[in-house]
């Protein structure tokens, strides 16, 4: 799926009306009809039913002429609110006005008679800003949205929730809360980012004449993996294959009293598909890891006096770089100044497919990486790690996660995975959001299961960047099948990784 920005979707419809002399004035009536029929997915049918339209006076309110007009013509009692003055109003958005004026002067309903048109309507239509809307939202709009969202009333809002940042999917002031956003040609990446994507309620792409083949011309800003091209993507094995050739990977990690998260990571890789696995660990702990692991081969490196991973595991872990496919160094692992060291050293030598997770993330900064990275090499950092990398807060990071993700990526020349609801993957020129997941997911391990099923996908020899967005996705997919079945409460890590072979015979 591609997803489009609010200069990119400008582009389409004048490129629409310049090239194919395709008039505004018929997309706008595409989309009204488009907005009836959401309304009508909610109301069943629209007689006698109170529909209350909310215009402002860009081509957003002239969408929602459209539609009251429509829905006054199959029986609904309709009250249209315009936020503006008619003086406003320019273009299509006039000519509908003027219009629906003509047919019944009394839709048109003044500041004292909204609040109980409000309270009785059925549904709302929020046509009051599109996908220009640049500017934070105040005053008199932002107490009509306010008042809207607390009616409590079901809400369908046309091209994009008012207030919804297109780019960012930013709140810009107070935004409207609809339970389903008619957007239209394309999906927008505000619709996909949180907290726009909490905003839009049921998202549908509804087409409303623009032709398909300038989808092919104009840039897009991003992609989601939908599960159709999912399933291409999910490596396929000959009959004859054998462990060998299903991919060797090793795990790195673990320290006294974190054992658990290798082993979550190592487990995922199984259950992804690896033929053999490997985990590395401090000589002091592999007993634990081998009362918890089976199918695993455990290694115990030679470990520092603290027992952690540091110099003295740098020569056993460098004779493992040429029998791997790909490796993961990270889960449990801990911050211990030689552990520190002795990752620098690894990221430094290894030349193969790695994924960077934990606290391998943190002797890293912009210089260590811009002298390193390569595509090959996946950063999986959720917020708070994205942050200690860049040397800003957390607070700057969630609120530019999807600009900071492409910028970092391109500038460290590695494939970043910024971990978070509609997690963000990005390398080079291309950057992809995932939609799937759940608040269930939230929890410790996570992570670390996220970490083998990119390990394992790597060692199934795709590339970084493909790897990391399909992992990503089964990652999610799992997490929604557990969801659907036992609710968002009780998701663990464990239960994440154990349930990766049901998401694959889906």
């Amino acid at each position: 799926m591609r997803l489009f920005s609010r200069a990119q979707c400008k582009e389409l419809d004048r490129l629409t009306t310049a090239r194919y002399k395709i008039p505004g004035s018929i997309l706008m009536e595409h989309a009204g009809f488009e907005v009836v029929r959401a309304v009508l997915s909610l109301l069943g049918n629209a007689v006698r039913k109170n529909v209350l339209v909310v215009c402002g006076p860009g081509n957003n309110g002239g969408d929602g002429f459209v539609a009251a007009r429509v829905l006054y013509d199959l029986g609904a009692n309709v009250s249209v609110y315009l936020a503006s003055s008619p003086d406003n109003l320019k273009g299509d958005a006039k000519q509908n006005y003027e219009s629906l004026h003509t047919l019944n002067s009394k839709f048109f309903i003044d500041q004292t008679l909204f609040s109980s048109a409000l309270q009785q309507s059925d549904c709302i239509v929020d046509a009051l800003f599109g996908t220009g809307l640049e500017k934070p939202i105040a005053g008199d709009l932002a107490e009509l949205i306010q008042a809207i969202n607390q009616s409590k009333k079901p809400v369908v809002s046309v091209d994009i929730p008012s207030g919804i940042d297109a780019d960012t999917g930013a709140v810009l002031g107070v935004a409207v809360k609809a339970e389903r956003t008619v957007t239209f040609a394309v999906p927008k990446v505000g619709l996909m980012l949180y907290p726009g994507r909490w905003y839009a309620g049921q998202v549908t792409v509804a087409y409303i004449g623009i032709p398909i083949s300038l989808l092919d011309e104009v840039p897009f800003e991003a992609q989601a993996l939908e599960d159709a091209q999912a399933q291409m993507w999910i490596p396929q094995w000959p009959l004859d294959v054998h462990k060998g050739l299903r991919g060797k990977v090793m795990i790195v990690g673990g320290s006294r009293g974190y054992s658990g998260a290798p082993t979550l990571a190592a487990t995922a890789a199984l259950h992804t598909g690896s033929g053999l696995v490997y985990l590395g660990v401090p000589d002091g702990i592999r007993t634990m890891v081998e009362h918890k692991l089976t199918e695993v081969i455990k290694i115990g490196f030679p470990q520092t006096k603290d027992w952690v991973l540091g110099k003295p595991s740098l020569p056993e872990t460098k004779a493992w770089f040429d029998k791997v496919d790909a490796m993961a160094i990270g889960p449990g692992i801990g911050r211990n100044e030689e552990t520190q060291e002795y990752v620098k050293q690894v990221l430094q030598e290894y030349k193969g497919s790695i994924v960077i997770d934990a606290d391998a993330l943190f002797p890293l900064n912009e210089a260590f990486l811009k002298s390193v990275g390569r595509p090959g090499m996946i950063l999986t950092p959720h917020e708070g790690e994205m942050a200690h990398l860049c040397g800003i807060s957390t607070e700057e990071v969630h609120a530019n996660r999807f600009k900071l993700a492409r910028e970092k990526a391109k500038s460290w020349n590695v494939t970043l995975v910024l971990k978070g609801a509609s997690t963000i993957i990005a390398s080079g020129d291309s950057a992809w959001i995932n939609l799937t997941g759940n608040p269930g997911m939230a929890t410790g391990g996570t992570g670390d299961v996220l970490t083998g099923i990119i390990l394992s996908l790597l060692g199934q020899k795709m590339d970084a960047l493909p790897a990391a967005i399909l992992g990503v996705y089964l990652h999610g997919a799992s997490g929604d099948l557990l969801a659907k079945e036992r609710g968002i409460r009780g998701i663990t890590a464990g239960l994440l990784a154990e349930n990766l072979w049901r998401v694959f015979k889906n």
